[in-house]
């Protein structure tokens, strides 16, 4: 949720897309629609506007986002299996999710490193 903005975003694996809508769910939008494969997990960082998520699909992949869709990046895409869950440590400043091929709970920087 980005509360301050009143919009909820949500990675649709049905359609491959990640999407936001106000709070009461009004102007429904699709964000990211190309290039999206298993989006699975999506985690925000309002502070620095940034939306993160995993895709588990035939090119596993963690990536990033502006919140408004824009300037998408891709932060990890070696040594995945299946990317789920994602978190942000913010006293850290690291990026942690689970990878349900390999049983394990992974990280890195908030760019990748």
């Amino acid at each position: 949720l980005d509360l301050n903005g009143r919009n909820i975003y949500w990675a649709d694996l049905g359609r491959d897309v990640i999407s936001v809508a106000k709070l009461d769910g009004t102007y429904a939008n699709d964000l990211i629609s190309e290039g999206l494969d298993v989006p699975h997990g999506l985690v925000l960082d309002p502070e620095d506007g940034y939306i993160y998520w995993t895709d588990w699909g035939s090119k596993p992949k963690v990536e990033r986002a502006s919140m408004d869709g824009n300037d998408r990046t891709t932060l990890v895409d070696t040594l995945l299996e299946q990317p789920t869950g994602i978190a942000i440590d913010f006293s850290e400043r690291r990026l942690y999710w689970c990878d349900h091929g390999k049983y394990t709970i992974e990280s890195s920087n908030l760019t990748g490193g």
